[in-house]
């Protein structure tokens, strides 16, 4: 697992597939969350640790922003930061839904 949270958004960015998402979540051994019953639109939510910084990140079906009306996306939003101190990063992106 690599210990330093400075390369995880340069990952982050590069995934582009659901198979992308799932070995970037493999290889920082994130651990999922249950699903919060009232949001019906969280696809996941994983939570660890990297090089001593706390990580967050989420996965939700919106509507998508360009394209045509009533497309959906995917949306996964990655916080990397100590508790009570500010993100050392955060990223966001897009994926097609399947």
């Amino acid at each position: 697992m690599p210990d330093d949270a400075r390369a995880m958004p340069l990952e982050f960015d590069a995934i582009r597939s659901e198979a992308d998402l799932r070995a970037f979540v493999a290889r920082y051994r994130l651990k999922a969350l249950s699903p919060h019953p009232a949001s019906a639109h969280t696809l996941g939510e994983w939570t660890g640790s990297v090089g001593g910084q706390a990580v967050f990140m989420r996965s939700r079906r919106i509507a998508a922003p360009y394209g045509p009306r009533g497309a959906w996306v995917q949306r996964l939003s990655l916080s990397i930061g100590t508790a009570g101190g500010g993100p050392l990063a955060e990223r966001q992106l897009d994926l097609a839904l399947a």
